[in-house]
């Protein structure tokens, strides 16, 4: 771009003339190390520690849900939402601990439909509908005839959405596509019929390379 000069003119007179003192200069080499160790940075495996800070977490939010603090729930269930999802894309995750996540967004949508907000319920719905699936496991045997429904509604509204699909390929070839916790074959590949919606992505191979 032609600003491209004049830009870093800029950066480099900001740097020498007006915070001199804020600087601290690294080599290269450091820099690379750097880039390299963060980009190449496997995700911890599954612990039992992890299994147990993971089920407090849940506990809370259920237990708050069970006593009618619908705020409260709402917030400890989101909390615990977002430790499950990030597990669940570590190695070691297993059908256990999926089910245990499916099972904190179907409280945390209980929690915004109790609060009145189907909005924020309705969204929690779709995430379970792109990571587990039109067939995820709400039923009434778990949750809430009006909980229920309400995910039946969405779901039929998924179904008449168009489908979209994604290329992924890596270097090396052969990597596991790890697909909103789902294996979906290896590199390079197109996934297809994927419901509208926000996805995580992993590639693993094998043990000590994953992105």
């Amino acid at each position: 771009d032609p600003l491209t000069n004049k830009y870093l003119a800029e950066i480099i007179s900001a740097f020498r003339e007006e915070n001199p003192g804020d600087l601290i200069l690294v080599d290269g080499k450091t820099t690379a190390d750097k880039v390299r160790k963060d980009r190449d940075q496997v995700p911890s495996a599954i612990t039992d520690a992890t299994r147990a800070q993971l089920g407090d977490a849940r506990k809370k939010g259920t237990d708050l849900l069970d006593n009618a603090d619908f705020q409260g729930a709402i917030k400890s269930l989101t909390s615990a939402e977002g430790k499950y999802r990030a597990a669940t894309g570590a190695p070691g995750a297993d059908e256990k601990l999926r089910n245990e996540y499916l099972d904190v967004l179907a409280q945390l949508a209980t929690a915004h439909v109790a609060a009145g907000d189907k909005g924020a319920a309705g969204e929690v719905f779709r995430t379970i509908i792109t990571t587990f699936g039109l067939k995820a496991n709400v039923t009434d045997d778990n949750y809430r005839p009006d909980v229920v429904e309400f995910f039946k509604a969405e779901v039929k509204k998924v179904e008449k959405m168009p489908k979209g699909s994604v290329e992924v390929a890596s270097n090396p070839a052969g990597a596991r596509i790890i697909l909103g916790g789902n294996d979906r074959g290896a590199t390079p590949a197109t996934v297809a019929d994927l419901i509208p919606g926000t996805y995580a992505l992993r590639l693993q191979l094998g043990k000590e390379s994953s992105m």
